[in-house]
């Protein structure tokens, strides 16, 4: 298998059939590039993490990573990245549904602005509205003010 362009990292813990939904659209909207995807299980106590092992079955592009304990969600990440061959890394979470180009067009944004350290998606609820994924940490005067 050729080194993945980008490597597309999720950390399950007791997610489902979420998990299993996020690795069936990513297989049915994958990136043009190379890719690789590395599932970090936080030792959950469902069987989503069998459940994604017979979906993505023996695909070379789907790689497994156990852990003796519940990381947390960063320390997951982090666990992930360092077992990550990929020039670009994606962060998703299992209960992501990737749609057409999704992946395409962030990795056309961080290729075509060598300012950019960092992109994300746009959100979207299942209703079809937008959901906001980022926000400003809390300030003494928004406290007080609300």
């Amino acid at each position: 298998m050729p080194i993945p362009d980008l490597t597309i990292i999720i950390v399950n813990f007791n997610s489902g059939d979420f998990l299993s939904g996020t690795l069936e659209s990513i297989r049915k909207h994958p990136p043009s590039n190379d890719w690789h995807v590395i599932i970090v299980d936080n030792c959950s106590k469902d069987d989503s993490f069998n459940k994604a092992r017979m979906i993505v079955d023996s695909d070379p592009r789907f790689d497994f990573i156990e852990a003796e304990d519940n990381l947390g969600f960063a320390a997951g990440n982090n666990l992930a990245i360092s077992r990550s061959s990929g020039r670009l890394i994606l962060l998703l979470n299992p209960d992501t549904c990737v749609t057409g180009e999704a992946i395409d067009r962030l990795i056309y944004q961080i290729d075509g602005n060598s300012d950019y350290g960092a992109v994300g998606p746009r959100l979207v609820s299942e209703n079809g509205s937008n959901t906001v994924s980022f926000g400003w940490l809390p300030t003494a005067r928004g406290i007080l003010s609300d």
